[in-house]
């Protein structure tokens, strides 16, 4: 009888090399691919959230005679308070309870608290690194809602609040926004502000319309007649009418 012997071949120093090596040019191909999938997906949740929103501010003006949620002597609606919950911010708006919020009653899952948040919110260099890591966290929402605050109506995104107007005085819902997300109105440059990808080098944010669809879009730059956060009372700008802002929508991209 014959016995045959197998002999284990072990891996030379060599080989094992060359499988590290091709491993690695796999991981280095592979790793973008998965990160970006994933910022992808992270986006696609972005645009969820805000349409989701959006569509509970339809149902809002449904009840409310087509009128835009507005500020009240209980609750000053600045820019974060139509939907969210509580931040750890000490500022007495970021800790509006979430049933205070206008859409609470018109989004499911803790009054809409989950929508509150983007999964991109990376903060912004004005908030403490110390204190929070994000918006929503810090304020209790990662998207803004344009507020009519005092006179000032035009700001880096030369945007016409929409707070506490008829939906009837919108000439063209499919440009005007209803909110978008934080990083729109934060100052371009530092990373931490850009959550989403840049288009032409310009800062981008998601945007809810009127008319019901959202877009990431880029932020709009102040200009010589209307710079950042301009306030007409104290700033000797003229103060512009709402047909004047209106106006603005013929050649803006948003409004």
């Amino acid at each position: 009888m014959h016995h045959f012997h197998r002999h284990r071949h072990a891996f030379t120093l060599i080989e094992l090399l060359v499988v590290v090596a091709i491993m690695g040019i796999i991981m280095s191909i592979g790793f973008p691919a998965i990160v970006k999938a994933a910022n992808v997906a992270r986006d696609a949740k972005c645009r969820s959230n805000v349409r989701g929103i959006v569509q509970a501010t339809t149902a809002y003006l449904a009840d409310h005679n087509n009128v835009y949620p507005a500020a009240t002597a209980t609750n000053d609606l600045r820019f974060i308070n139509l939907v969210g919950g509580p931040g750890v911010s000490t500022w007495v708006l970021a800790a509006r309870p979430a049933e205070d919020r206008p859409l609470y009653d018109y989004l499911s899952g803790a009054g809409g608290i989950p929508l509150a948040e983007c999964p991109l919110d990376k903060g912004s260099s004005s908030i403490p690194s110390t204190v929070s890591s994000n918006n929503f966290e810090y304020l209790g929402s990662s998207y803004v809602y344009p507020d009519h605050w005092g006179t000032v109506l035009r700001s880096r995104l030369n945007v016409w609040s929409i707070e506490a107007q008829k939906l009837t005085r919108v000439q063209q819902p499919s440009k005007k926004l209803i909110l978008s997300d934080m990083s729109l109105w934060v100052d371009s440059g530092p990373e931490q502000n850009a959550w989403h990808e840049p288009q032409n080098n310009t800062q981008t944010g998601t945007i809810g319309f009127v008319d019901g669809h959202v877009a990431v879009m880029p932020a709009k730059l102040p200009t010589p007649e209307y710079p950042v956060w301009t306030n007409y009372t104290t700033s000797g700008y003229v103060i512009p009418t709402s047909s004047d802002i209106e106006n603005w929508a013929t050649h803006d991209d948003y409004y």
